[in-house]
């Protein structure tokens, strides 16, 4: 058994869910490898797909051993070679590299996402004109980060009363607010550079989900509001 990919949608894949778990699940179907993890704290779950070729069957693994495998095999198209017990993984490229893989970690279930498809709101942002007002809250020890749809902008607000920073994106629908993590945010936007994000929030203070393309993938962060301690 054996799956077939670019290689730097194999490290896009894996590294967009390095950053919340250690371990995650993979699963093949019709082509897409797909990959699935929760953070420990359960705040966020994070998905991801790239296109494959070949077949196997589901199978755990250590993230940030397969990006380091990933690195010493090098090459542009890399295939992942699995015995016949799914217990050790080969990863070739120019050379090859061999790794276990890890216990089985059960039914990852990911949430019932249809509380997204009637939506109050949606907008859309590109990480480049986000991130310093991000960079400037978290040199500033802000925790959160507020989303407020509406008007048709979608306005990123780090920061309360005297110290924030904000900025509005064109090119929203509906109406909706809530708020975030902002370490959560501020990953997912290193993560989607490059890349158009799309955000939907299903009312005020619901979790929002937020959706990405790099190369064949497509990425998605679904993330649970900020409760705050009275």
């Amino acid at each position: 058994m054996s799956l077939k990919a670019k290689k730097n949608d194999w490290v896009r894949l894996f590294s967009v869910v390095s950053s919340y778990t250690k371990d995650a699940k993979v699963t093949v179907n019709e082509g897409r490898a797909t990959i699935l993890a929760i953070d420990a704290a359960k705040v966020a779950i994070v998905k991801g797909s790239i296109d494959c070729e070949g077949e196997c069957d589901d199978f755990t693994l250590n993230v940030e051993q397969v990006l380091k495998a990933l690195n010493a095999a090098g090459g542009d198209d890399v295939t992942f070679s699995f015995d016949e017990n799914m217990s050790d993984l080969t990863i070739i490229g120019n050379a090859r590299v061999k790794m276990p893989l890890e216990a089985d970690m059960g039914d990852i279930r990911d949430i019932n996402r249809s509380m997204f498809d009637e939506i109050n709101a949606q907008g859309k942002f590109n990480p480049a004109d986000v991130e310093q007002c991000v960079s400037y809250g978290l040199w500033n020890k802000e925790g959160a980060v507020t989303i407020t749809i509406k008007d048709g902008t979608t306005n990123v607000r780090v920061g309360q009363e005297r110290h924030t920073a904000e900025v509005d994106c064109e090119g929203a629908e509906g109406e909706a607010f809530a708020t975030y993590p902002l370490d959560y945010f501020d990953t997912m936007l290193k993560q989607s550079k490059g890349s158009e994000v799309t955000v939907k929030i299903p009312n005020n203070d619901y979790p929002a989900l937020i959706e990405w393309q790099s190369g064949t993938g497509d990425f998605s962060l679904v993330i649970a509001p900020r409760v705050e301690q009275e």
